[in-house]
């Protein structure tokens, strides 16, 4: 018996410390980066991370961070002003967009943007933050901006070609560039002259100063890290080295090297730069693994923080004995892959399950699992599951009976798909407009040429946007789904997309994003076009590139990204412009539902809004009770 009292006393227990852990709990681990850390650069007690996300993070020595996403393509350079707030980013998609931004941080707002003619190799602030340098592999390799207006600034007198770093004096009143057909140059900011021009080793990556005098320079050629005193251009030291990470630039006594040393271990050196028989020599070497390759490194307080090639963060104690790569950030788990409504409730869909939330509700329902699905929409009764970009069968599910149906299979990649009352029509790999009947349960090809990249269905008028650089020289084409009739409309845009229209059938007014250029200068405009008279008119302009812009209509309110930082909200009845409260990342998508807004964001987060103000952001990749 007393046994018996004994178990039943441990179940007990053991039941009461089980529910008193949580389902979820959130961890103590940061948010990772997705893919590729592309720069760390340490700066007034805090480090900065830019990765191929588009996402900048500010750290602090504990690892706490703030995160804003300022780019919808990959940052691969962050310079910050000496203040610490003001932060230029290096923005590129690697073949057509080239642009430089300035951040003031504290804000969390774009100052300018320049777009620029072509790939950069550095990107700095002169020491005093009066200028911005860049520098590009041109015979004029050096551009110098004004770093408050963003003006591009005269004051060297003759080009400097290829460089591939420039830095300032502490006074600004001297430059010192380092360029790849080897040679450094000083020039006078103060006259514009040509102070001296020193020959050094050419070609060497990833050139950097090893201290704050700036006197020592250090690069890597042919598994070579070769140590340069820029005053006379002569090498110091060479190390034979794989696949080095430099960390230099916070002290005049030392730097450190980490590189390869076998696959998964890497070595971390420290040189001297102090005078005397071991400057430039190696003091200490240790070793530590590491799963994914680095990309980048800082120093920071004692500690070496690493970024990796999957968006990971690692810290090395530079102090232990034995070092050991402890990781600091954790990964996506969960993602909200989409967004869509009915009259009544919100839909979410995340790479698990499709989600339910009702315009007054506090929770999300789960209504099924995912099956690998990426895209969603739903109207009268039925969801329709498909993936964009991708040649999955097209899935409809009718919630009331739970019918599950495979419509059809894309020939080609799905890159859009719209539903109305009769039927799907789908864009399929900027080629083919389908059509596909929910009577006949049959598919139709309705349109066949190239450049495509949106469709709209307005009464019997499906209007198709496409680039005028491809045949025929239109952006916009009507065709009559009765007597098929195809008309070319006269619009004199190089590219119109993000079709859409109110949900008030009765207007005549369908809506879209169009991009001109004129001499290498580009302008995105918000239109509208009259379907019977055949009109066209601009309601917003910007003077830049914005390909990635959304539009979205509902009950007479239009909702836009353009300007790429900001959701606007236009009243079209009585044209007043209202704009939303920034949030930590990029606005993708947006639905609404009376006062209650819906965003869905680039990097797979929420943003939940009430009478346009920002109420409650839910990160699924951090688990969390999903709960308003």
């Amino acid at each position: 018996m007393k046994k018996q009292k004994k178990t039943i006393l441990f179940l007990s227990a053991l039941f009461l410390l089980l529910a008193s852990i949580p389902l979820f709990s959130q961890s103590e681990l940061a948010l990772s980066h997705k893919g590729l850390i592309t720069s760390i650069i340490e700066s007034n007690g805090f480090f900065y991370t830019g990765a191929v996300d588009g996402f900048l993070i500010r750290w602090d020595a504990n690892l706490n961070q703030e995160r804003l996403q300022v780019s919808d393509v990959e940052i691969q350079k962050v310079a910050v002003h000496p203040d610490g707030n003001i932060i230029a980013i290096y923005e590129t998609d690697g073949f057509s967009v080239y642009r430089l931004s300035v951040w003031d941080w504290q804000k969390k707002e774009r100052i300018y943007a320049k777009r620029l003619q072509e790939k950069i190799t550095s990107l700095s602030f002169s020491q005093k933050g009066s200028y911005i340098l860049i520098g590009n592999g041109n015979f004029d390799g050096l551009i110098i901006l004004d770093a408050v207006y963003g003006i591009q600034m005269q004051m060297i007198n003759t080009s400097i070609s290829q460089v591939n770093l420039a830095e300032t004096s502490a006074s600004e009143a001297t430059l010192v560039s380092y360029s790849s057909n080897g040679q450094f140059t000083y020039a006078s900011l103060d006259d514009g002259s040509i102070k001296n021009i020193i020959k050094t080793e050419s070609n060497l990556e990833k050139g950097q100063f090893l201290d704050l005098n700036k006197r020592f320079f250090a690069g890597f050629k042919n598994k070579k890290f070769f140590i340069i005193d820029a005053t006379n251009g002569k090498t110091q030291n060479t190390i034979s080295v794989q696949k080095p990470i430099l960390i230099s630039g916070y002290s005049n006594q030392e730097f450190y090297l980490i590189d390869e040393v076998s696959a998964e271990n890497y070595s971390l050196k420290k040189i001297s730069l102090e005078k005397g028989d071991r400057q430039f020599e190696i003091n200490t070497e240790s070793h530590f693994d590491l799963a994914v390759p680095p990309s980048n490194a800082a120093w920071l307080a004692g500690t070496i923080f690493i970024g990796t090639g999957d968006g990971s963060l690692y810290s090395l104690n530079t102090s232990a004995k034995f070092l050991f790569a402890k990781k600091e950030t954790q990964s996506s788990q969960v993602q909200f892959l989409d967004i869509t409504k009915d009259s009544n409730s919100f839909y979410i869909l995340t790479n698990e399950a499709l989600y339910r939330i009702g315009e007054n509700e506090k929770e999300l329902e789960k209504i099924c699992d995912n099956q690998n699905w990426k895209n969603i929409l739903v109207h009268n009764g039925s969801v329709y599951f498909w993936s964009k970009g991708q040649r999955d069968a097209v899935v409809s599910w009718n919630v009331l009976e739970n019918i599950f149906q495979e419509l059809f299979i894309p020939s080609q990649s799905l890159e859009n798909l719209k539903v109305y009352d009769s039927e799907l029509i789908a864009l399929l790999s900027s080629t083919t407009v389908l059509s596909y009947n929910f009577q006949t349960k049959k598919t139709e090809t309705v349109y066949t040429g190239t450049g495509i990249n949106d469709i709209l269905l307005k009464d019997d008028s499906l209007f198709i946007s496409k680039s005028a650089a491809t045949n025929p020289r239109t952006p916009l084409i009507e065709i009559n789904t009765k007597t098929k009739e195809t008309v070319l409309l006269p619009l004199t845009n190089d590219f119109i997309y993000a079709l859409d229209q109110d949900t008030d059938n009765k207007s005549p007014y369908l809506y879209g994003l169009s991009i001109n250029s004129n001499n290498n200068s580009f302008t995105t405009e918000l239109f509208y076009y009259h379907k019977d008279r055949k009109t066209y008119a601009s309601i917003l302009r910007l003077q830049d590139e914005n390909t990635n812009a959304f539009l979205t209509i509902q009950e007479s309110i239009l909702y836009t990204n353009l300007g790429k930082s900001d959701v606007r909200v236009v009243n079209l009845k009585t044209n007043r412009t209202q704009i939303l409260p920034k949030t930590k990342a990029l606005p993708q998508k947006i639905l609404a539902i009376g006062q209650k807004l819906l965003v869905l964001n680039q990097d797979g987060t929420i943003t939940w809004y009430q009478s346009n103000k920002a109420i409650k952001e839910w990160n699924a990749n951090i688990s969390e009770s999903l709960r308003l």
